[in-house]
C-alpha cells in the first residue's frame, strides 16, 4: 500500500491509502537520481481534490514566490501610513503586519496633465515597482559548528560534549535559557559557577496565563542551581530540567538522556523535533523511545510538558495526517495553540536554514514564510522572546534587526507628490529642506510596536552594562517613556535615521492646506512611485 519505495519504484507508486498524499506533500518522497527511468509524481492534482482546505497555502509555499520584506531594499511598493507635520512628532503604536501585506491610505490621485509640473509620461507613475524578494542568506559558518551534529549522521558524542562544553561557559550558562539572551549580551567565562539567573518561568513551561497560574514569579529572573552532566557535558539550571536524585558528589551527576542507557542507545539519542544533536534533552512520550530538547518542546506550540515543575517528559500533538488520538487535551491551552492561527501544522514545510522537514518547524513574528527549527534559529541569528499572554515565546527571524534604507533618495528641489493627514488626495509640490531624526524600531510585549520612537525615550536597557550609549542590542529588553506618560516594557529592534521633508504645495492647493508641509519619507512620492491604494 501506498508509495513502493523499493527498485521497482517506476513501475508501482500508488496511492492506496489516503494518508501517502500527506506524505508527498512534504516532498519527503524523494526522485531517485540513480536510474534515468526514475519518475517524479506531481503532487497539485492529487493536493487539490484531496486536501482541498491545505492546498493554497502548500502551492504558495513549494510553487509560488515567498516574498519576505527586505529591510535593506525598501521598494516603493510598500507604503507606510501618512502623517502630518504635528504627527511627525508623535510617536505611534501600530499593529504588528505580516510581510506580503500593503500599507497605507485609500488616496485619489491629484493629478492632471495640463497644470503638470513633470515632463515626461504620465504613466511613469503608474509603474509597478517589482517586489524584491529577499532570500535568507544562510550563513555557513554555524553549519561548520554542527557538522558532526546532524541527527541523519551517525552520532559523535565526542562532537556533543564539544558543542555543549563550548556553550557552557557562556552566561546564563543553562543551555535552555541561552535561547532568550541575546548573543552580544553573553559573557564567556573561564570557570563555570554554581548559580545563574533562571530566565524561563515557570508558567512558560506550563503554557498558561502567568497572572492565573498558581505558582507566581516576578517578572525579576531568580538565582537557580547549576547543574553539568558528567557524561555530555550538558548545563541546565535545576528548574529548567528533571535533575532527579542529586548525587553527593555533584560532578557525577548525569542528564535523563545518559542515565542507565547504552553505548548505543545514547549515541543515537536525537530530538524529534529539529535536525541536531546535543542540548539538553528529555523525553518525550508518543516519539518511540526517542527525546525532545527542552528548548524545541518549550517553543512547540503543539508539545507540553506533562509535568511542568519537575519537567519529566513531554508529549506532541501528532500532525493531523496521523489521525491520532490527543491523549492531554486537558493540558492544551487552545489559546496558547491558536495563537499564530490555525495552521500550526508545519511538517510538509521546510526549515529556512537547513532545509529539512520536519514538524517541529517555528515561524517568525514578523513574517509568515520564514519557518525554522529552534536549534537552526539560534545558530543562524534568530532571536527568542518573551511576550504577553497568550504568545509567551516569540521568534524574530535577523532580517527585522536592520534598520529600513531606501533605495529611491529625494532631494532638495524635486518635484513630488505628497499625501498630507486626513487627506485623501495626492498633491504636488516642491522639496524645499530635509531633516533627519534618529529613530528606533521597537516591539512592545503585546504585538504592537513603533517604528519611530525618539532614542532618548528608552529609559532603561539590559545591555547598558557593555556601555551601548543609546545604540542598543537588537532583541534586547528595554523600558520606554510612551505619550500616554506611562512607562512599558518592550524589545529593541534597531535604529536608524527617518528622514522628514519639507515640501511646498503648489499654488492651486493653499486655499485647502497649508502652503507648507512636513511629512515622512511614507508619505512622499517620487518619479515612478506608485502609492498603496486599498
Amino acid at each position: 500500500m501506498g508509495f513502493n519505495i523499493g527498485y521497482n519504484c517506476a513501475e508501482s507508486t500508488n496511492f492506496a491509502s489516503d494518508r501517502w498524499i500527506d506524505f508527498g506533500q512534504s516532498k519527503n518522497a524523494l526522485v531517485c537520481g540513480c536510474r534515468s527511468d526514475s519518475v517524479e509524481i506531481d503532487m497539485r492534482p492529487f493536493m487539490k481534490a484531496y486536501r482541498a482546505a491545505e492546498y493554497d497555502e502548500w502551492y504558495q509555499y513549494w510553487y509560488g514566490e515567498r516574498l519576505v520584506k527586505d529591510k535593506k531594499k525598501v521598494t516603493s511598493s510598500k507604503r507606510q501610513p501618512v502623517h502630518d507635520d504635528k504627527a511627525m512628532e508623535k510617536k505611534k503604536r501600530r499593529k504588528t503586519q505580516k510581510s506580503g501585506g500593503t500599507r497605507g491610505p485609500h488616496v485619489e490621485d491629484d493629478f492632471d496633465a495640463e497644470s503638470s509640473g513633470f515632463d515626461g509620461d504620465m504613466n511613469d507613475y503608474q509603474q509597478e515597482v517589482p517586489v524584491m524578494v529577499s532570500n535568507m542568506i544562510v550563513n555557513t559558518r554555524w553549519k561548520k559548528e554542527v557538522r558532526d551534529l546532524w541527527s541523519n549522521l551517525p552520532g559523535s558524542l565526542y562532537a556533543e560534549k564539544e558543542f555543549n562544553i563550548r556553550h557552557a561557559y557562556e552566561t546564563p550558562h543553562c543551555a535552555v535559557c541561552q535561547y532568550f539572551v541575546p548573543k552580544p549580551l553573553m559573557e564567556k567565562k573561564k570557570i563555570l559557577p554554581l548559580t545563574s539567573q533562571r530566565l524561563v518561568k515557570r508558567a512558560y513551561y506550563a503554557k498558561t496565563n502567568p497572572e492565573t497560574y498558581s505558582i507566581s514569579e516576578d517578572d525579576t529572573a531568580c538565582e537557580d542551581r547549576l547543574f553539568k552532566c558528567a557524561n555530555c557535558f550538558v548545563v541546565v539550571h535545576e528548574g529548567c530540567y528533571p535533575i532527579g536524585i542529586i548525587p553527593n558528589d555533584i560532578t557525577q551527576w548525569k542528564c535523563v538522556r545518559c542515565r542507565q542507557r547504552d553505548d548505543l542507545a545514547l549515541r543515537s539519542a536525537s530530538c524529534h523535533l529539529c535536525e541536531l544533536r546535543g542540548g539538553a534533552l528529555i523525553p518525550c512520550e508518543n516519539s518511540e523511545g526517542d527525546f525532545v530538547h527542552v528548548i524545541c518542546a518549550l517553543l512547540n506550540r503543539r508539545t507540553v510538558f506533562l509535568d511542568p515543575v519537575k519537567l519529566t517528559s513531554a508529549y506532541t500533538l501528532p500532525p493531523p495526517k496521523f489521525r491520532a488520538p490527543n491523549k492531554y487535551s486537558d493540558l492544551m491551552n487552545k489559546e496558547y495553540m491558536g495563537a499564530f492561527g490555525e495552521s500550526c501544522e508545519r511538517g510538509k514545510f521546510e526549515c529556512e536554514f537547513c532545509l529539512h522537514s520536519r514538524e517541529g518547524l517555528l515561524k517568525c513574528l514578523s513574517c509568515d514564510d520564514t519557518l525554522f527549527h529552534a536549534t537552526c534559529g539560534r545558530l543562524a541569528g534568530v532571536s527568542f522572546e518573551f511576550r504577553n499572554w497568550p504568545d509567551l515565546t516569540v521568534a524574530v527571524c535577523p532580517e527585522h534587526n536592520d534598520g529600513e534604507v531606501n533605495t529611491s533618495t529625494i532631494s532638495v528641489g524635486d518635484n513630488v507628490r505628497v499625501c498630507p493627514h486626513d487627506c485623501g488626495r495626492l498633491l504636488k509640490g516642491t522639496v524645499s529642506g530635509i531633516e533627519y531624526q534618529d529613530c528606533c524600531t521597537v516591539n512592545f510585549m503585546d504585538r504592537n510596536w513603533s517604528d519611530d520612537l525618539p532614542s532618548e525615550d528608552i529609559i532603561e536597557c539590559e545591555c547598558s552594562r557593555l556601555s551601548c550609549n543609546g545604540w542598543h542590542v537588537p532583541g534586547a529588553k528595554i523600558k520606554m517613556k510612551w505619550d500616554d506618560g506611562l512607562i512599558y516594557d518592550g524589545v529593541f529592534r534597531n535604529r536608524y535615521q527617518r528622514a522628514v521633508y519639507t515640501v511646498n504645495l503648489n499654488t492651486k492647493h493653499a486655499q485647502n492646506y497649508p502652503t507648507v508641509v512636513q511629512v515622512g519619507r511614507d508619505a512622499i512620492f517620487a518619479r515612478g512611485e506608485k502609492p498603496n491604494t486599498m
